[in-house]
This record gives C-alpha cells, sequence and structure tokens, in this order.
C-alpha cells in the first residue's frame, strides 16, 4: 500500500487546463496501465475527483503547474 501525506490544501489544485489535460492522459489507453502500478492511477483519479479547479490568474503562486518551467 502506497504511504499518503497529507496535502497543504486538503485536495489538489490544479489550473483547468492542466486538469484537462491530466484526464486526457489518463484516457489515452491501455499503454499507460503498462508503464505505471494500478494503484498509482486509482489514487490520482481519485484525487482527480476531489481536486479544486482554478483559472489561471486565481492560481495560488507556490503551486507549479505542468510546463511551467
Amino acid at each position: 500500500m502506497m504511504e499518503r501525506y497529507p496535502l497543504r490544501y486538503g485536495n489538489l489544485i490544479l489550473e483547468r487546463n492542466d486538469f484537462l489535460m491530466v484526464k486526457k492522459y489518463l484516457q489515452g489507453g491501455p499503454g499507460l496501465e503498462e508503464y505505471t502500478h494500478d494503484n498509482v492511477l486509482a489514487l490520482l483519479r481519485e484525487n482527480l475527483q476531489k481536486a479544486i479547479i482554478m483559472d489561471e490568474t486565481n492560481m495560488p503562486s507556490e503551486i507549479i503547474r505542468l510546463y511551467s518551467i
């Protein structure tokens, strides 16, 4: 079983476009499961259901976004 750590904001915080991109990757097909463990994908899906989705202008500055570097 994976060890869970508390999230600073209680849930994932994602910018709307990042959220849509992650969901698209999760629906991408069987290739994803070949490279990951099922429990990790299940945990990600669970966290996405509870995620806080924000517009880019409202994102806290300490949140790292996809492709932000």
